[in-house]
C-alpha cells in the first residue's frame, strides 16, 4: 500500500510540468557542425538557422535532404570534405554571412539553385569542380570570390544585380564561360 501511494503522489507531482519540446525548433539555434548524416536531417527540420551551420568531413553525406532549410542567419561553410561527389543545396534562398564552399576535393559541380542572397560568397580550392550553378542570385552584400578551382569551366551567376565588394576571379584556368552581368564583370580586374 505504501509504494502505491509513493507512486500516486510521484505521479501527481508532475502533472503540472510541460513536456520538453520537440521538433524544429529545440535544435535550430546558435552554431552547427554537420559531419554525418544524421546531422544533415536534422538541421533540415529547422527550415531556418539563425547561426552558422558548417559541414565537413570525409564522411559520405547526401545534401538532397537539405530541401527544407531556406536560410542561414550566419555563415554557411562546406568543406573541406572527402566524400562529397557534388555539393547541391535545393533549398537554401538566403545566407545572411558569407557562402563558403571550399576545399571538397571529389565534387564535380556546386549548385544552388534557389540562392536569392547571400552576405558574401566564396568557392575556392575545388579541384574536380567543373560548374557552379547560382542561376537565382540576385545580390551579394560584400565580396565576390571564385578562385584556385583547376576544373572549373562555367560559373553561371547571370541574374546578379548587385555587388556591395570586391570580385575577385582568378586562379581558375579551364574557366571558360562565365554568366555575371557585363556591368560586374567590367569591376573586376582579375577577371
Amino acid at each position: 500500500m505504501t509504494r502505491s501511494l509513493a507512486a500516486l503522489v510521484l505521479v501527481a507531482g508532475c502533472g503540472g510540468a510541460e513536456p520538453p519540446t520537440a521538433g524544429p525548433a529545440a535544435g535550430c539555434d546558435g552554431d552547427h557542425l554537420i559531419s554525418r548524416q544524421e546531422d544533415v536531417v536534422a538541421i533540415a527540420a529547422c527550415g531556418r538557422v539563425d547561426g552558422s551551420v558548417t559541414i565537413r568531413g570525409a564522411a559520405p553525406l547526401d545534401l538532397a535532404v537539405l530541401t527544407p532549410l531556406e536560410a542561414v542567419g550566419g555563415d554557411l561553410t562546406i568543406g573541406p570534405t572527402f566524400a562529397l561527389d557534388t555539393v547541391v543545396v535545393d533549398g537554401v534562398r538566403e545566407v545572411g554571412g558569407a557562402l563558403r564552399v571550399v576545399s571538397n576535393g571529389l565534387a564535380t559541380g556546386i549548385f544552388l539553385p534557389r540562392l536569392e542572397r547571400a552576405g558574401a560568397i566564396e568557392i575556392a580550392a575545388n579541384g574536380a569542380a567543373a560548374g557552379v550553378s547560382m542561376p537565382a542570385l540576385v545580390r551579394i552584400d560584400r565580396d565576390l570570390v571564385v578562385e584556385d578551382n583547376p576544373g572549373l569551366e562555367h560559373l553561371d551567376a547571370g541574374a546578379l544585380a548587385h555587388i556591395g565588394g570586391a570580385i575577385r576571379i582568378e586562379g581558375n584556368p579551364g574557366l571558360a564561360t562565365v554568366e555575371v552581368p557585363a556591368a560586374l564583370r567590367d569591376r573586376s580586374p582579375h577577371w
